[in-house]
């Protein structure tokens, strides 16, 4: 990404139900529109990030032209594009970062037990298209 691009990518684990669920809210409530989307296992993934960000993938993480934010930092940075109600995730900032990612890795480690899996990732329809990355 170019450093004047205002883009902000969000990676997501294309397998997961809640992640897919999350992004689902993205799409329908993000008020800047500058939100893109990605899954970990597509080639953008590949492309913007690390090979410690894919092995093993996390749920969620955010780049930016500026930075990359992981677990709840990344839903925190993401909250902030959100309108409400979903922006109210932004007040987690005020628990310390132990404790949020604490309940962040919990959740995250028993998603596919509690919400399940796909076999497949999600594919965008045509109105999603625009906001997603290959």
């Amino acid at each position: 990404m170019s450093s004047n691009d205002k883009v902000k990518i969000i990676f997501f684990d294309g397998h997961c139900v809640l992640c897919n669920r999350f992004v689902n809210i993205i799409l329908k409530y993000n008020k800047s529109r500058t939100l893109k989307i990605a899954s970990l296992q597509g080639i953008a993934a590949q492309k913007y990030l690390s090979t410690n960000d894919l092995t093993p993938p996390q749920s969620v993480i955010l780049l930016t032209e500026k930075t990359k934010y992981y677990a709840s930092d990344a839903v925190i940075e993401i909250a902030k594009e959100l309108v409400w109600p979903y922006s109210i995730l932004v007040w987690m900032s005020i628990f310390p970062k132990s404790l949020r990612d604490f309940g962040y890795r919990l959740i995250a480690k028993y998603r596919y037990k509690i919400w399940g899996s796909l076999q497949t990732c999600r594919v965008a329809t045509s109105h999603e298209k625009s906001f997603f990355l290959d």
